[in-house]
Parts: C-alpha cells; sequence; structure tokens
C-alpha cells in the first residue's frame, strides 16, 4: 500500500464499493476534517466510483465501474465498505442484480490492493453475529491474492 501511495506524480485511483453496511464509514469519511473531504478527494486520491458521492446512478453507475476497472486494471485501490453475504450464492446483497460476492470478486481480481473500511468490512459486525443469517463474512475470508488492510 506504501508503493501506491508514494508515487507523487499520480494520486492513486480508488473504486469504492458498498455492499452489507450501513454506510457509516463513508459518513465518518465526509466529515473528516485532516484532511477535509474536498482535498482528499480533490487532491489526494482520484475517486473513480463511489455510490455515495458520485453523480451517475443506475445503469450508467454500473458502466462507469466496469469503465473504471478497465481503464484502471491493476491499478486502481478498492476500498470495500460493508462485507459479502454467503448463504443463498450471496443472494442477500444484490446490486444492479448481480449478487456482492461476484462484484467483489470480479473488482478484487483487476485491483493493485484493498482497504476493508470498517467494522463490517473487516471483522464481520453486525451482520456477522450469530445466528448469521445471510452468512455473512469479513473480506478477508473471501479475497486470499490481494494486499488487505483493515
Amino acid at each position: 500500500m506504501a508503493e501506491v501511495f508514494a508515487a507523487p506524480a499520480q494520486r492513486p485511483p480508488v473504486v469504492w464499493l458498498h455492499f452489507a453496511e450501513c454506510t457509516g464509514c463513508s459518513e465518518a469519511v465526509l466529515r473528516t476534517q485532516y484532511p477535509y473531504i474536498d482535498e482528499l478527494v480533490l487532491e489526494v486520491l482520484s475517486v473513480e466510483y463511489h455510490e455515495t458521492i458520485m453523480a451517475a446512478a443506475g445503469h450508467q453507475a454500473e458502466e462507469l465501474l466496469e469503465q473504471t476497472i478497465e481503464k484502471y486494471d491493476g491499478q486502481y485501490v478498492l476500498a470495500c465498505e460493508g462485507n459479502p453475504p454467503l448463504n443463498q450464492e450471496g443472494m442477500s446483497c444484490i446490486i444492479a442484480g448481480k449478487p456482492y460476492l461476484d462484484q467483489l470478486k470480479h473488482a478484487a481480481k483487476h485491483c493493485k490492493a484493498i482497504i476493508s473500511w470498517g467494522s463490517c468490512a473487516s471483522y464481520g459486525c453486525v451482520q456477522a453475529a450469530k445466528p448469521n443469517p445471510t452468512q455473512a463474512v469479513p473480506i478477508h475470508k473471501v479475497i486470499h491474492d490481494k494486499p488487505i488492510i483493515k
């Protein structure tokens, strides 16, 4: 991860995905004071995809996600907010008609590194609490071949 942020010539591209979560982590980032969100988004990172702060929605957003993955293949940081539910082949969390589990695997396959953002992505949190009917798990239980920072 240090290598990603060490290159001063270009802001590292970020794809930020939301899954089984409450968006609290994004809300916390929006209220940070060092750096402020405008500095973070406009000067530190190149946030290419983030459902909470982008204008696109629906088919436009899904098209943008695929374009971003293709454009920055092997270069972007994947920020994951929330966790993947495994039960019923991932059908407990569907985005654009596809299980989050499939979307996570697809985005992770093409990223440079992953940030498990918050308790849900890092440890499972409330969604993974017993009896855990959705079989929600943290990101590292699904993705094993990329560096992951919690």
